[in-house]
């Protein structure tokens, strides 16, 4: 799955289930991304983990690799958000959790070629401000973090083509069903865990996050992260061209049977 998809609540609840079911759940974590951890998890028990989790975050090959080599008894979950939202959700995050973290100040192990200076930043335990240009060079247009780890580089034509010539057990489940992927696995495979919850609310923090614009002759405003999100949103990508990728018009076929679909659950099968 991308980032900002609800990962870490999957990811929590498979280790919660494979503990209770007496399997082994010892893996690093979003271990498919590297080759190197595949063999000790084989080898780390007599009943490996029957569930795990992982993001994606070395653009299509893991899931590529998932594709092919799984067995036909295998069925692949793909946690799908829709990159727009997914977008809004990175942005947000990597500005509250790092880069205005009051925690690990930068430059850090997140960001470690990025200064406050060069942000215009100001941070405190009541405000975080910082310049608009400089932010969406440095931290949007170089996909820091989260921002980058986005659907168009894990949903590629190659990916597509491998669905089609391996035909996979392969579902895919809108985020906000996560709790109901997660009822329907522990009634099988972990009956009395419960379900990792992502949807509740959470409580806004009390601290201010604040852009400032400027125009041509250095005047400008302060505006609130999120409304300029909300202002800015729909050319975000374009103007970044951070959403390119391959075969997108498969990618939105998917998407628009997901949204038609009443459980947000998807099975895709081959192309005829």
């Amino acid at each position: 799955m991308a980032a900002k998809a609800g990962g870490t609540s999957i990811k929590q609840f498979a280790n919660m289930c494979s503990s209770s079911s007496g399997s082994n759940n010892f893996h690093r974590d979003n271990f498919l991304n590297d080759d190197v951890w595949l063999k000790p998890f084989l080898a780390s028990s007599l009943k490996p983990a029957r569930i795990i989790a992982s993001h994606l975050f070395k653009g299509d090959k893991p899931f590529l690799d998932l594709i092919r080599h799984a067995s036909r008894q295998s069925l692949i979950v793909y946690i799908y958000r829709d990159e727009t939202d997914r977008v809004k959700s990175a942005i947000k995050y990597v500005v509250k959790e790092i880069l205005c973290s009051t925690k690990k100040r930068l430059p850090n192990k997140k960001m470690p070629d990025i200064s406050p200076q060069t942000l215009g930043l100001t941070n405190t335990e009541e405000e975080c401000s910082f310049d608009e240009e400089p932010f969406i060079e440095q931290i949007i247009e170089n996909r820091v973090q989260e921002i980058g780890y986005s659907v168009p580089t894990q949903l590629t034509c190659a990916v597509w083509d491998e669905i089609n010539e391996t035909g996979p057990n392969i579902l895919f489940v809108h985020f906000s069903q996560l709790d109901t992927l997660q009822d329907h696995l522990a009634s099988t495979y972990c009956p009395g865990v419960q379900s990792e919850r992502q949807n509740a609310a959470t409580a806004e923090s009390s601290k201010k996050y604040v852009i400032r614009l400027k125009d041509g002759k250095g005047r400008g405003e302060d505006i609130s992260l999120n409304d300029w999100i909300d202002a800015k949103l729909q050319t975000i990508e374009f103007a970044l061209k951070l959403s390119g990728g391959s075969c997108k018009y498969k990618t939105r076929k998917m998407e628009d049977y997901l949204s038609f679909c009443p459980s947000k659950m998807l099975q895709v099968f081959p192309e005829k």
